[in-house]
């Protein structure tokens, strides 16, 4: 009899696969657990996460300690960010956060504390301009550099974000600024003790905002020290949008010394009440002691969600009080100066239509400074305008001004009728318009205290006018201006009786295709030209190209002496400059001829010497690079020297680095 029971082999091989795979999962268990120590871990953070950050921020970020439970909490120790120099940019005694990882994964935001201890940041200005957040700056602009994917737009009727933040709490923090000069002196700006809690910001529910902080500016004109205090509450709409507002923030000036003594005293308050669908009020007074300096006002309906509504704005009570206090550090003083000015702004089809319409006044404005007082000015504007954003369209249906100096006219600005300016292809029925502003015999001595000794004396008169035709998409502009018996001061150089003319004329097409026709700036003294500069062309904005010629040319003996300088190296001679620029996908091209005829000069003490030169050129720029491809000449010394030169050079923007070749060849001299 045959057995034909088969089988016994198969249980003991079933057995050992799903033993194998329970060694596997047991490692693999054993191996989550120890990487999860691993990676959350003090020494791990410290020693691989940190100096990653510090890598992409070119900053070296440490802590003293960390304190990681990924799923609950992170709390570091005596957080530093160090930059340049000798001061870190960012301190903390510790950094403290409190969450729920379990309800953010299923898309709830909840975080029960975020908390800065004693966090220090200082921001620090050399007097080359340079600062300790320069290295930050540069990594963010490398990353915006860049293409990133556009991200999917999220899907209509998908559930809101659920927020949860119990409690924000920036505890006794100090921002310090410093600004080094190449003398040794430095200013130096202070907010410290600054303390802001947020509590209890959640969906359809109502929040608190607290903050204070001390201010301290000191400088070399003295010392100033405020207080800064302030409270909102802050409701949330259910979809996590923008509720009402309600608050208050008061700043107060507890001492004041050196030019800012005036200062003492002086305070503002701010405040605020809005809903979602109207602005009741938001208001930034001034006063110093019991005394009001004037205010802000804006108020009126206005839906936050749609950006619509219409709000009016005033600005009222402004005068020598409050200017006082602004120009005592220079040391000014308005006189009976007042200002004030109401508006009315309409936002429509969700804020891309805005309209303006208002009045500005000025009354009896005048400033003395060092004994000299102004003539009083008196200015009154009134506007209308609409900005259209959806259609490219500027309409200005109302535009006139009004200014008087001592009774008599001194500006004037009157529209013939609502003007249009286009920038896009939206062509309206509307007429042609005209915009006329006129300045008359303004006496630059009596406007001493504004220009000081640059220009303190000369008459200006100048007339300027902008044409808008085919709807606003034709723009024709002119400006013909002229400063007569100018007196001015340049450092060691001095010019007087001298009379300048600038003129200007051009067209722009909606604003996208630019053509200066005439461009013009000549500086003569006593009926004879020294100077005179031209240009024009034509630019088109679209394709980013332009194409310009510009000439310049001066006479080089009556120029100097007219600078009165008593050591003239400079006898006589002639200057002439023609170039043609031209540019396309962001290169600039650079070239023309530079001659110096009859030039006659002073070289050592008893040595003079005449020549002429005639060289041309060309200079190839990008936002990269600046290159000089071309610059042959001829040197000229009476009818015996010539020679060529041949120079070439490179210029690195990125690493300011430079180098320059020069070349003299054919060079013959008869003595």
């Amino acid at each position: 009899m045959t057995d034909t029971t088969v089988g016994t082999p198969a249980p003991r091989k079933r057995r050992g696969w799903l033993r194998a795979i329970a060694w596997v999962f047991g490692l693999l268990i054993v191996l989550l657990v120890v990487v999860y120590f691993v990676a959350t871990s003090g020494a791990f953070f410290k020693g691989v996460i940190l100096p990653r950050v510090g890598k992409a921020m070119n900053a070296e970020v440490t802590v003293s300690d960390a304190s990681i439970s990924p799923f609950s909490q992170v709390v570091l120790h005596n957080l530093k960010v160090q930059t340049t120099g000798t001061e870190p940019l960012v301190t903390a005694a510790e950094v403290r956060l409190r969450y729920s990882l379990m309800d953010i994964m299923g898309g709830n935001i909840h975080v029960d504390e975020v908390g800065l201890s004693s966090p220090t940041v200082t921001l620090v200005e050399n007097a080359d301009g340079s600062s300790n957040l320069d290295p930050i700056l540069r990594s963010q602009q490398g990353k915006a550099a860049e293409k990133k994917p556009e991200q999917p737009a999220k899907p209509t009727g998908a559930k809101p974000l659920q927020l949860d933040l119990k409690k924000f709490a920036l505890t006794d923090a100090t921002i310090r600024r410093v600004k080094n000069y190449a003398n040794g002196a430095r200013d130096v700006a202070e907010l410290s003790h600054v303390n802001v809690t947020l509590d209890d910001l959640k969906n359809g529910q109502t929040g608190k905002l607290a903050l204070s902080a001390d201010i301290r500016v000191e400088n070399t004109n003295g010392v100033l020290q405020a207080k800064l205090g302030g409270s909102y509450t802050i409701a949330l709409t259910a979809d996590l949008k923008s509720g009402a507002i309600k608050g208050n923030t008061r700043l107060d000036v507890t001492h004041a010394e050196g030019a800012l003594a005036d200062m003492a005293t002086f305070g503002s308050e701010f405040d605020v009440e809005v809903t979602p669908t109207d602005i009741k009020g938001v208001a930034l007074r001034f006063q110093k002691g019991d005394t009001r300096l004037g205010e802000l006002r804006v108020s009126g309906p206005f839906d936050m969600e749609k950006t619509e509504g219409r709000l009016s704005i005033e600005l009222a009570g402004i005068d020598k009080r409050l200017l006082n206090l602004a120009g005592a550090k220079n040391g000014m003083d308005f006189g009976g100066t007042t200002i004030s000015s109401t508006n009315v702004v309409e936002l429509a089809k969700g804020g891309s239509v805005m309209t303006l319409t208002g009045q500005f006044d000025v009354n009896s404005f005048q400033l003395t400074r060092t004994n000299q007082t102004t003539p009083r000015l008196d200015l009154r504007k009134e506007y209308s305008l609409t900005v259209d954003r959806g259609q490219s369209l500027v309409t200005l249906r109302r535009l006139t001004m009004t200014g008087t100096q001592n009774g008599n006219a001194l500006l004037k600005a009157e529209l013939t009728s609502p003007m249009q300016i286009s920038w896009g292809n939206v062509s309206n029925a509307v007429g042609d318009s005209a915009l006329t502003f006129t300045v008359s015999n303004l006496n630059l001595a009596d406007w001493k205290p504004f220009v000081g000794d640059t220009a303190p004396a000369g008459i200006v008169n100048a007339t300027a006018k902008v044409l808008s035709q085919q709807g606003g998409q034709q723009v024709t502009f002119d400006l013909d201006s002229k400063i007569n018996g100018l007196t001015a001061n340049a450092g060691a150089n001095h010019i007087s009786d001298a009379a300048i003319t600038f003129l200007v004329s051009g067209k722009a097409a909606e604003m996208k295709q630019f053509n200066l026709t005439t461009c013009k700036l000549e500086l003569a003294r006593r009926a004879q030209t020294l100077t005179s500069i031209s240009a024009s062309g034509s630019y088109d904005k679209a394709n980013d190209t332009a194409d310009m010629q510009v000439a310049i040319q001066a006479t080089l003996a009556p120029l100097f002496r007219a600078l009165s300088q008593p050591d003239v190296s400079v006898i006589s001679g002639t200057v002439a400059l023609k170039a043609h620029i031209t540019q396309k996908q962001k290169t600039q091209n650079i070239s023309g001829n530079l001659a110096l005829a009859d030039f006659t000069g002073r070289f050592g003490k008893n040595a003079v010497r005449s020549f002429g030169t005639a060289a041309d050129f060309e200079v190839a720029m990008t936002p990269q690079q600046v290159q000089l491809r071309k610059a042959t000449g001829k040197l000229t010394q009476g009818a015996i020297v010539g020679g060529n030169f041949d120079l070439t050079a490179t210029y690195d923007l990125t690493s300011k680095s430079a180098t320059l070749t020069a070349k003299l060849v054919d060079r013959k001299s008869v003595v």
